[in-house]
Formats: structure tokens, sequence, C-alpha cells
């Protein structure tokens, strides 16, 4: 099990990427706004985590999506992933449309994911008796 978390440099993309990651059988996701440090402008001197995002914002720091998802199979996370990909990013881009990483799940609780997999065991245990 891992955690796909996706930052999603183009916004536009949003609908179309949440439609993907359905058509690979993740069940959900969670979409938060981000916002890129506009590393050209950004101080390291910033006093404070507040004073540094409304410093980013008046400076016109990038708006981003980043999309968070609890992914059971591996093969769902390469496919999602591979599928995004090509949708998003191009080659002939200056900037990257979407960040892509995974980070590995060794216990969860809650949510779709967890209803899923207890029904599918529970159908499992109900066939073997």
């Amino acid at each position: 099990m891992q955690v796909l978390i996706i930052i999603l440099n183009e916004i536009e993309y949003l609908e179309s990427v949440v439609k993907l990651l359905r058509e690979t059988g993740i069940r959900g996701a969670t979409v938060l706004d981000g916002l890129g440090s506009n590393s050209k402008n950004s101080q390291l001197s910033t006093p404070s985590f507040l004073a540094s995002i409304v410093e980013s914002l008046e400076q016109g720091g990038h708006v981003k999506k980043i999309i968070i998802s609890l992914v059971e199979r591996d093969e769902q996370v390469q496919s999602a992933m591979d599928k995004i990909n090509e949708l998003v990013n191009n080659e002939n881009k200056k900037t990257s449309g979407a960040i892509m990483m995974t980070l590995p799940v060794n216990h969860m609780r809650g949510g779709e994911l967890e209803r899923h997999i207890i029904r599918r065991d529970s159908k499992k245990d109900n066939q073997g008796s």
C-alpha cells in the first residue's frame, strides 16, 4: 500500500487527473490547495511561516493543487502515474505540469479503501467456508 502524492502545477488538469485516478481503480483522493515558493524572490530571512506565505502571494507565488490518495496495489500507482505524466508533462514545456511521488504505508485506518478491503476479505472468508 502506498500514498500517491501529485503536485499539480497546471490546475486546469485537475478534473482530468481525478478522472484518470478513478479509471485506474483508485477509489478516492483528497485535493488540497498549495502555494509554490517563488525561488527567484524568496527571502531566507522571512521571520515566520505565515509571513513567507503572504510574501509569496504578494510576489506572484504559483498556486497548485496537491492530490493525495491511498492506493492498495502497485500496478494502480504505476498506471495512474504513467497516464497523468502523459497528460500533463510535455517535453516541450518549460516547467513540469505535475510532480508525482509515493510513500509506503505500513498501517491505515478509516476511509473508503479500508471499507473495500474489509468487504473483499469478508467475501473471501465466506467463500472459503
